[in-house]
């Protein structure tokens, strides 16, 4: 009985272990994503800023254009 009681303990420390090891492995692999998703996500708002402002830009110098007006007769 004894034997058991120990060999029941020893189970249940190896699978705490190995509960606790996919825990950390899981918040591992969530932090990585969720680091590249920041990454990604600063990178693309950047690039839409960028392009936003072309557009403002190009925009502006349309309308500060001078269009020539039809002539009437």
């Amino acid at each position: 009985k004894e034997n058991r009681s120990s060999l029941l303990e020893g189970f249940a420390n190896y699978r705490g272990t190995l509960d606790c090891t996919e825990l950390w492995k899981e918040r591992r692999r969530t932090f990585a994503l969720a680091t590249t998703a920041s990454n990604c996500s600063e990178v693309v708002n950047q690039m839409l800023m960028a392009d936003s402002q072309d557009l403002v830009a190009s925009q502006s110098q349309d309308s500060n254009a001078t269009h020539p007006t039809p002539s009437t007769i």
